[in-house]
């Protein structure tokens, strides 16, 4: 196991090859991480692949990060400051999820904005509404409602549930 996780490290780093395979490997070397032990599993090099120039590879390795708190800057920084609306959302959804904690008060201004957006997929929208019910604000509340209207009718649903904490 560990030289199968060493080889799609290898290929998950390799700039060369299509983002598509880059992500498949590193979705593998991540899975094989949880499996092995760490004591015998190379670390991942999460801060590397979180700065990679491909934003879907960012996206991506956000999601696929451990919930660790060293890599909660980062996180925040990627919510905050990414040029790409996707890569944000996705640092959004690791800092929101599973737990719905609330976000920092500095990243709260761009996840209020990314609820304005329409094409936001379902899941992302499930977190997103998490995250703004957990920070509680006038300003969250009022993008959650934005967040409500935008969504289709059987999500709206099941939103709602969600704000009511059912």
């Amino acid at each position: 196991l560990s030289e199968w996780h060493r080889l799609w490290r290898h290929v998950a780093g390799n700039k060369k090859r299509w983002v598509d395979i880059r992500v498949y490997a590193l979705d593998s070397a991540a899975q094989l991480h949880q499996t092995i032990s760490k004591a015998k599993a190379p670390p991942m090099n999460w801060p590397e692949v979180l700065s990679d120039d491909d934003e879907q590879m960012r996206s991506a390795a956000i999601l696929l990060a451990p919930s660790d708190s060293a890599l909660l800057p980062t996180a925040i920084a990627m919510l905050q400051r990414d040029a790409s609306q996707l890569v944000a959302l996705s640092a959004g959804q690791w800092l929101c999820s599973p737990k719905a904690r609330p976000l920092p008060a500095a990243a709260i201004t761009r996840a209020q904005k990314l609820a304005l957006v329409q094409t936001l997929p379902i899941h992302a929208r499930v977190d997103l509404a998490a995250c703004l019910l957990a920070e509680g604000s006038v300003k969250s509340r009022q993008a959650l409602a934005i967040l409500l209207q935008k969504s289709p009718p059987a999500l709206r649903r099941n939103l709602l549930a969600l704000t009511q904490g059912k």
